[in-house]
């Protein structure tokens, strides 16, 4: 059975801040360009709390986070499907006052593209997550990062279907805006974004 792990990876990836000026860094509170890690034990279901990556966390199973850099990239840590980060790569820009967005390019594959190719949507979609880091967003519905590699190791993993489920794959990658938060504190040491 496949483990839904879109939360780390898609929520915490637009927020709001004291800007006043569209792309202008100097806006931004310089506490906020580092790698942030989520802290569960603090968190609650009003807030989300983060701390640096060099947190004396307690221990756990896997923890998400992300970066924001002040070159404009964004990179977000999801716990893949054997635990271990997976880094995905996108970039941000301050869109007006008190708000910054976060775009990740993906293709989408669904389940009614999958069955039209002739295809078991169970058998793809499990492939699609344990073998290219797809992340389900529904139960018809898999997202596709662009460092996506296609390659012999993907040829193999799809067998005889690999020529049916090929130009899936290759669908021009959209870039897309996820979500939005409101930041309730920026420090040092800590970052609380509000949760919805």
């Amino acid at each position: 059975m496949r483990v839904k792990n879109i939360g780390l990876l898609f929520f915490p990836l637009v927020f709001l801040f004291n800007v006043t000026a569209i792309g202008n860094n100097g806006d931004l509170p310089r506490e906020i360009f580092k790698k942030w890690i989520h802290s569960y034990e603090e968190s609650t279901k009003d807030v989300i709390v983060y701390r640096p990556s060099d947190y004396n966390f307690p221990p756990s199973r896997g923890r998400g986070g992300f970066e924001i850099k002040e070159s404009g990239e964004y990179i977000s840590y999801g716990i893949g499907p054997d635990d271990r980060l997976q880094k995905l790569s996108g970039h941000w820009k301050a869109e007006g006052e008190n708000k910054i967005a976060v775009y990740f390019k993906f293709v989408i594959v669904t389940k009614y593209q999958v069955e039209k190719a002739g295809l078991d949507w169970s058998d793809i979609s499990d492939k699609l997550f344990k073998f290219l880091g797809g992340r389900e967003v529904s139960p018809t519905e898999m997202r596709l990062y662009k460092d996506l590699e296609i390659n012999n190791q993907t040829a193999e993993v799809f067998g005889s279907d690999f020529s049916k489920i090929l130009p899936l794959l290759q669908q021009s990658q959209d870039e897309h805006c996820i979500a939005t938060n409101s930041i309730l504190l920026c420090t040092n040491d800590i970052l609380k974004i509000q949760a919805y």
